[in-house]
């Protein structure tokens, strides 16, 4: 497991043209659990270490990237389906992606009289007033975005909150 020697801020660029189908990580065992979680493992175990993985197919091949695209989203790589006339162009474009910090943790505080719209219930708390993540790593490429929204009326009465007295909204 390449990802397990890396330091922090080291990239591995996983090619493939199409379904892992030999040995370690083999998909083309249908609903194979076994290969779903090396996979799943090994994309905690990059984050942690501060690698990122960045995957790079063939266009028109079946890869799975359901779950191999997971290894680039939980690390905060690259997906990139090239054209092999375009080859040289997209590897260049990954490599320049540079890590700038890794370990990241992000935590955002609304206003109690806000809430966080269409996050996972895991990453909220205070009533989905407050988001905290572990994101990883983090490129100049990397970008975050919210959602939130004004509580409805018998949420802010049961916090508490009466909107007439608001005249600001922190953030």
């Amino acid at each position: 497991m390449l990802a397990s020697n890396g330091l922090p801020g080291s990239m591995v660029v996983v090619c493939t043209d199409g379904l892992s189908n030999v040995g370690l990580g083999n998909l083309d065992i249908p609903d194979d659990n076994e290969s779903r979680l090396f996979y799943e493992k090994l994309a905690v175990l990059a984050k942690e270490k501060g690698v990122v993985i960045s995957i790079i197919t063939v266009k028109g091949e079946g890869c799975k990237m359901e779950i191999l695209g997971k290894l680039a989203e939980e690390t905060n790589g690259n997906v990139t389906i090239i054209d092999p006339a375009a080859i040289g162009k997209d590897f260049a474009n990954i490599l320049k992606d540079e890590v700038l910090a890794t370990k990241v943790d992000i935590k955002v505080r609304l206003s109690k009289c806000m809430k966080f719209r269409k996050e996972e219930e895991m990453y909220l708390a205070e009533e989905g007033s407050v988001y905290q993540k572990e994101v990883g790593n983090a490129t100049l490429n990397t970008k975050l975005t919210f959602e939130y929204t004004l509580r409805e009326e018998d949420e802010l009465k049961k916090l508490g909150i009466n909107l007439k007295n608001i005249k600001k909204v922190p953030f």
